[in-house]
């Protein structure tokens, strides 16, 4: 998945996640597209600093909410085709999946 963010320029990237964990240094610097294949809503915002200690399942819950999905609708994430276990702290998954740039990116599906 081509996200957004990834065709502009790496070094302004990564200059700017740098930035971003220098001033946020318990935070992760995070990115959200809908994949292409959901039939789901896409989000109204795409970047996110979240912390550290947050599990995958509390962003869920937060990115839930902002989707306005019923109990019934699926969501998954994924980060570089890999399925986000729930339990996860994000500090884990930005040191496992997050870019060259500095960024982790997260796509978000009804689909696994």
């Amino acid at each position: 998945m081509e996200f957004e963010l990834k065709k502009k320029n790496l070094l302004k990237r990564k200059k700017d996640s740098e930035n971003l964990l220098k001033n946020n240094p318990n935070c992760v610097p995070v990115i959200i597209e809908k994949k292409i294949d959901s039939n789901l809503e896409k989000c109204d915002k795409t970047n996110f600093l979240v912390p550290k200690e947050f599990s995958a399942d509390q962003f869920i819950f937060l990115l839930r909410k902002r989707l306005d999905l019923t109990k019934e609708q699926n969501l998954f994430l994924t980060s570089n085709e890999n399925l986000i276990n729930g339990e996860i702290k994000f500090y884990e998954i930005y040191s496992k999946f997050k870019n060259e740039d500095g960024f982790l990116y997260i796509s978000y599906s009804n689909n696994k």
